[in-house]
């Protein structure tokens, strides 16, 4: 989708939130969000071909290509792009009563572990996935663990709130 904004149009993904996080955003304490690693986000933000690549690279031991050689989302950017050409997010509720759009400052995925748990909220202040770090700490190395989409916050741009 596309918003517009003081007459600067954003390509944005369109996601559902709820308004308590919302606010968290507009007053500053978020500045990270996540989705699951599902199939209905992986369609909506991955270019699947260079992923399945990534990941390839990752099993045989080898350093994956970075972002900006074979991006593995759709819509790649990088922080030092101008804002327009970065990413926005359109959040609002089931209902479509609110809007938050924001502008994103980084995309990325990320393997949930004990370490990058507490990265997470050293980096940014994002404790979402603290109650799992009592389990992920008993997990070996080679044990599988969920990945998730995070997207950092740079800015609001707009919002109903």
């Amino acid at each position: 989708m596309k918003i517009l904004v003081n007459g600067v149009q954003y390509e944005a993904y369109n996601l559902i939130l709820t308004k308590e996080n919302a606010a968290a955003i507009v007053s500053g304490k978020k500045r990270l969000e996540s989705r699951c690693f599902s199939a209905f986000y992986q369609k909506m933000f991955l270019n699947i071909n260079n992923f399945n690549r990534f990941i390839t690279r990752l099993n045989n031991g080898l350093q994956p290509y970075t972002d900006t050689a074979h991006p593995i989302f759709k819509k790649p950017f990088l922080p030092t792009d101008a804002p327009e050409k970065r990413m926005a997010v359109h959040f609002t509720n089931r209902q479509h009563s609110w809007f938050l759009d924001v502008l994103l400052k980084e995309q990325f995925v990320e393997f949930l572990t004990a370490e990058s748990v507490e990265k997470l909220g050293e980096e940014f202040d994002f404790h979402d996935f603290d109650y799992l770090l009592p389990e992920l700490a008993r997990l070996k190395d080679t044990d599988k663990v969920a990945n998730n989409f995070f997207f950092v916050i740079d800015k609001v741009l707009q919002t109903n709130l």
